[in-house]
C-alpha cells in the first residue's frame, strides 16, 4: 500500500466512526439520578412550606409539671356590696406543633359549680410565643 492509499483508508475509517457516532443515542432515555434527587427534595421542601403556611399551634395545659397558685393581688368592695378579687395565675402550656404561638384567650372553668364566682373578666394575658415542645409559664390576670 502506497501512503496514498493508506491516507484515503484512514480518512475513510474516520468518516466511519464519525458516522456511527452520529446514528448511536446521547443519552439515555432514564433521568439522571441528581435530576431525581432534586426533584424529590423541591417536592418534600414545598410540602414542608405549605405545612408551616397553613399548620396552627397546638397548644395544651400541663398540669403534671406542678401546681400553678393563684395570687390574690387586690380585694376590694364595690358600691353594689359585691367583692372584687383581682387575682393572677400562673398555669404551664406546651405546644405540639411546629409552629410557635400563643394563648390570647381564656375562661375559668371549674369542675365544681358552687365555686364558680358569678361573673369573671380576664383582664391580662402575657403573651409570650410558645416553641415546639417548650414548656412555658403563662401569666394571666382575671
Amino acid at each position: 500500500m502506497n501512503k496514498k492509499q493508506r491516507k484515503r483508508a484512514r480518512w475513510e475509517e474516520q468518516e466511519r466512526r464519525k458516522l456511527e457516532n452520529a446514528t448511536r443515542p446521547t443519552s439515555s432515555s432514564r433521568p439522571h439520578i441528581l435530576t431525581i434527587i432534586i426533584g424529590v427534595a423541591g417536592l418534600f421542601l414545598a410540602g414542608v412550606g405549605l405545612y408551616l403556611n397553613n399548620a396552627q399551634p397546638d397548644i395544651r395545659y400541663v398540669s403534671k409539671l406542678g401546681p400553678e397558685t393563684i395570687t390574690v393581688v387586690e380585694s376590694k368592695m364595690d358600691s353594689a356590696g359585691n367583692f372584687v378579687h383581682n387575682l393572677r395565675m400562673r398555669p404551664t402550656f406546651t405546644n405540639y406543633s411546629f409552629k410557635a404561638g400563643f394563648i390570647d384567650k381564656a375562661e375559668l372553668d371549674s369542675q365544681n359549680p358552687l365555686e364558680t364566682p358569678s361573673e369573671v373578666k380576664v383582664t391580662s394575658i402575657n403573651k409570650t410565643l410558645i416553641h415546639w415542645r417548650q414548656p412555658q409559664r403563662i401569666e394571666i390576670t382575671f
